[in-house]
């Protein structure tokens, strides 16, 4: 299982850095740099432990 939470948290990472670098420069200007970090921080470990806990529940729904 931990493979699988690896794999798509390294997914959703790649898919957060295409997208800053598809951002204009000017956003960058706008934001204060460690705002930005820590917000992709935050929202791809969300993202993870969010997908680690709902995969963890249909493991057990299917022992059943």
């Amino acid at each position: 299982m931990i493979p699988l939470r690896t794999g798509v948290v390294r997914d959703i990472r790649i898919m957060v850095y295409a997208k800053v670098m598809r951002l204009p420069m000017s956003f960058f200007s706008e934001e204060r740099k460690g705002d930005i970090i820590a917000r992709m921080s935050g929202d791809v470990g969300g993202s993870g432990k969010l997908h680690y806990q709902l995969v963890g529940y249909v493991d057990e729904e299917s022992r059943f």
